[in-house]
């Protein structure tokens, strides 16, 4: 106020990032399935069954490896935050 800082506190600000969720099940799927296909070319059936758990666990580290989008707060945002003591201003 008038030039000078005034300690506030407040409650904390809690943003969540983008969800992954169809990302992550779209390349464990899309490795299992390739797995299975390249599986059952090289070995038939039991090929197919060992490469869909190879390329399903490889989908998996893949959708890990490549993690949550950060949550993004753009300026001129409106953010409310409640006060957890008073302020006072003399």
């Amino acid at each position: 106020m008038n030039g000078q800082s005034v300690p506030v506190s407040t409650t904390a600000f809690h943003a969540k990032g983008k969800s992954h969720t169809k990302s992550n099940l779209t390349k464990i799927g899309g490795g299992a399935a390739a797995g299975a296909l390249i599986g059952g070319l090289a070995g038939g059936g039991k090929g197919a069954l060992i490469g869909t758990a190879v390329g399903a666990g490889a989908g998996t580290g893949v959708a890990a490896a490549t993690g949550k989008q950060e949550a993004v707060v753009h300026s001129e945002s409106t953010l409310t935050f409640t006060t957890t003591t008073a302020a006072s201003v003399k």
